[in-house]
């Protein structure tokens, strides 16, 4: 039981840990290492599966709500920009 729950305390599952991508042409693929925000530079990458001494667990669902409600707010920005250039370009065509 012990042996699964430290497999979950793993660097990729860690509010600390960031991820490195790569771009693989139009888009950025996750790659196995990263770095830990938590411990003071010194240019060594983490593996996504290492174990983590300052290991905190991060919250999946609350970021993915987060993630959720920050696209809702940006797309109620832009359907507001494009109500007001829609009624720029109806002034425009009707002069």
């Amino acid at each position: 039981m012990e042996k699964q729950a430290n497999s979950q305390k793993q660097c990729k599952n860690c509010v600390h840990y960031i991820a490195h991508y790569i771009k693989s042409r139009s888009q950025f693929i996750p790659i196995a290492n990263g770095h830990c925000r938590n411990r003071k530079p010194s240019g060594h990458f983490r593996k996504t599966d290492a174990p983590c001494e300052c290991y905190e667990e991060r919250d999946f669902q609350k970021e993915k709500e987060e993630q959720l409600k920050s696209a809702e707010e940006c797309l109620s920005f832009i359907a507001e920009r494009l109500g007001e250039l829609t009624q720029i370009f109806k002034k425009e065509y009707e002069s």
